[in-house]
């Protein structure tokens, strides 16, 4: 059980970095051609056809790596003040069940996701500005959603491995 953990927690380590510059670059990426997008299309009178088109993309990444990003650094949303009124180890188990909900959801996430990134029309579909194939930024919904499915687990273990009942 061991060496798994310790597999899982040193994947979810480069996962995590990987994870963080591929959303730090997309949000910077993203900014820079919006706001060329904007100049060439208000002074130059020359719009980018392909600027939106790249910003939404970026969107995509940004949203599911920085969900990932954001369970990795527990800066996720959550309401503590309901949670902090149980004892220990009710709280405790409120964690591990909503743990478990997060991978249930995951799983169908990655199920769904895949059977979309793998249907025929979206293997053919490209970009309409880019003509990039369209699977790329759609790989994008089962990787995140595989990437916190291994956050989830190193979460719950270090949790059971927590000094007495403290969450």
């Amino acid at each position: 059980m061991k060496p798994l953990i310790n597999a899982l927690k040193g994947a979810d380590n480069v996962l995590g970095r990987i994870a963080e510059v591929l959303t730090a670059a997309s949000i910077c990426v993203q900014m820079v051609v919006m706001f060329a997008g904007v100049c060439f299309r208000y002074f130059f009178k020359s719009p980018l056809t392909w600027s939106d088109e790249l910003s939404c993309y970026l969107l995509v990444l940004v949203t599911f790596f920085g969900g990932y990003v954001a369970l990795r650094t527990n800066a996720m949303a959550k309401i503590e003040l309901v949670l902090n009124l149980f004892p220990p180890k009710i709280k405790k188990l409120s964690i591990l069940l909503a743990n478990i909900l997060i991978v249930v959801l995951m799983i169908a996430v990655i199920y769904y996701g895949t059977m979309l990134v793998l249907s025929p029309v979206i293997m053919k579909q490209r970009t309409p500005a880019m003509q990039l194939p369209m699977y790329w930024f759609y790989s994008i919904i089962p990787i995140a959603s595989a990437m916190m499915i291994v956050r989830v687990f190193v979460m719950i273990y270090d949790m059971f491995q927590r000094e007495g009942d403290k969450c």
